[in-house]
Order: C-alpha cells, then sequence, then structure tokens
C-alpha cells in the first residue's frame, strides 16, 4: 500500500497543465486514494484494494509509461535510470 501512497502523492505534484494535457489518467482518484490510505487508515478495505490493483493499476501503468520519453523508459527498466522525484524547483 506503501506505492499507492507515493503514487497519490506523487499525482497530487503533476502541474495543471499536465492534468489537462492527459486528461484521462484519473489524476485526482490516485490522490484520492492516497488521502484515503494516510487519513482513514483503519477504514480502508483490503478486498477494495486488491480489486484495485488487479482492475485498474494495469491500465494506469500503460497511461503512465506512455508519457515517459522512450529512451527514459527503457533506461528506467534496465534499472539505469531510476524512477523517483523530480529534482528540487522542478515539478512533473
Amino acid at each position: 500500500m506503501r506505492e499507492f501512497q507515493v503514487l497519490g502523492e506523487a499525482a497530487r505534484l503533476v502541474t495543471e497543465t499536465t492534468r489537462q494535457q492527459h486528461a484521462t489518467v484519473p489524476w485526482r482518484l490516485i490522490a484520492g486514494i492516497r488521502n484515503r490510505l494516510i487519513h482513514k487508515y483503519f477504514d480502508v478495505r483490503l478486498d477494495v484494494v486488491w480489486e484495485t490493483i488487479q482492475r485498474d493499476v494495469p491500465l494506469l501503468i500503460a497511461q503512465l509509461e506512455a508519457l515517459v520519453p522512450p529512451e527514459k523508459a527503457s533506461m528506467i527498466r534496465r534499472g539505469v535510470l531510476q524512477a523517483g522525484p523530480c529534482p528540487p524547483g522542478t515539478r512533473h
């Protein structure tokens, strides 16, 4: 579930311009999952989390991979480049 928290935090930091350019990515829902896991931890239904992993995450991965330039995507897959936060002072 930590990955959902990280993903939600990253989605929250995506600029409005990028959100508009890639409106099919459910940015608000991703951030909402993070908020639910952080602030309502004891109300989290693990069956819903598992269903989300099975049903929605594969599509989300495909959507996000499409946003990464091919040369960086192959570097991430090979472990040469770490996917992670932007450098200080920059935003997605």
